[in-house]
């Protein structure tokens, strides 16, 4: 089987690929909806690096996806054919990963627009503040391999419900108008300079928590945080970094940002990891 492609190439795939895709798709992707296109960190799971937002278009019988890709209107979708990528997607309370080849990318048509907007919803509407009038890439891909067990993680959550403030540092133009709207259409509270959220979850090396805009992933805040542990509470102010920002699979009016601490001291790591986090 073979797939031309917009740069009048051809892109073949073997037929025993393509049935192990296939096979893997049956098993393992039919609740496949929405997901995020990126990289692993190298060397651990325990952080995924968000590149593109995503969302099913079509499950194939021959062992071919069909996604849509959300993009900047002034921008292109940097893989090609033949790249390979990591897709992420959440299952039964963690990031499942699975890599993929793309066989070949095009425009959208009136059908594959129609399906994304109904899938996107509000979402886009989110994005559009924070992005600018966006569009979609679509692209065909294959599977290599089954979706990762499980999302390995250098330190164990706890589910634990702590007030956290944040600010962006040294923001840009556009993320500073966001941050002013955001405020103003009530999607954070704020409080002297800050804006203020809730842990879903949290570890030595982050946290997770329920937002109701999208933040774009890779903007570096501040955040000031009480950790409590038992009789023992200690409020740090700590450089962190949005590793994440993706729809939430139970709520689709609210997203999972999922944030990482850059300046922890070790010592304060240690603790958290050898003792119980409390409310």
């Amino acid at each position: 089987m073979q797939y031309s492609t917009h740069s009048d190439k051809a892109v073949k795939i073997d037929e025993s690929d393509l049935i192990k895709s296939q096979e893997i798709i049956d098993a393992y992707l039919s609740k496949l909806n929405l997901f995020e296109i990126g990289n692993p960190v190298s060397g651990t799971h325990a952080v995924f690096t968000e590149e593109y937002m995503g969302g099913l278009i079509e499950l194939g019988n021959d062992g071919i996806i069909t996604l849509g890709v959300c993009l900047k209107k002034s921008s292109s979708f940097l893989y090609h054919e033949n790249s390979k990528i990591t897709l992420a997607y959440p299952e039964d309370g963690n990031l499942r990963l699975v890599s993929a080849r793309i066989v070949r990318v095009h425009d959208e048509t009136e059908h594959d627009h129609e399906k994304l907007n109904n899938l996107f919803q509000h979402r886009l509407k989110n994005l559009e503040k924070i992005l600018g009038p966006l569009k979609f890439a679509v692209a065909d891909i294959c599977i290599l391999e089954k979706p990762s067990a499980h999302q390995r993680r250098q330190y164990q959550r706890t589910s634990v419900k702590w007030d956290v403030y944040f600010k962006l540092i040294n923001p840009g133009a556009e993320l500073s108008n966001s941050q002013k709207l955001w405020v103003e259409q009530k999607l954070f509270e704020y409080d002297r300079g800050y804006l203020k959220t809730q842990t879903v979850d949290v570890s030595a090396g982050g946290f997770k928590s329920l937002i109701k805009t999208q933040v774009p992933q890779g903007t570096n805040i501040e955040c000031i945080v009480e950790i409590k542990m038992g009789k023992y509470k200690a409020v740090g102010r700590i450089a962190s970094r949005i590793v994440g920002c993706s729809p939430n699979r139970e709520n689709q009016e609210l997203f999972d940002m999922r944030v990482q601490f850059m300046d922890l001291d070790n010592s304060v790591k240690s603790a958290m990891s050898s003792n119980k986090l409390t409310n």
